[in-house]
């Protein structure tokens, strides 16, 4: 299966990926590139910013993608 295939298949079940959630259960550091394909193949997947805290306190912002139904 591809890494494509397997990102579709994730947002199909659970309707929102993030890159953490990526790099945690695909071992996949390049998401972006496959949302941009997916769109390219039709999909309607939007980009949420989401804010979170590091581990010093300071704040960083993660895209949280959202396949549309």
């Amino acid at each position: 299966m591809s890494g494509k295939q397997r990102i579709l298949e994730h947002l199909q079940k659970y309707g929102s990926i993030t890159q953490l959630e990526a790099i945690n259960l695909y071992f996949d550091w390049r998401l972006s590139d496959k949302i941009y394909r997916l769109k390219k193949d039709g999909y309607k997947i939007i980009t949420k910013s989401l804010k979170v805290k590091r581990a010093d306190g300071t704040n960083a912002y993660v895209s949280k993608y959202i396949l549309e139904a």
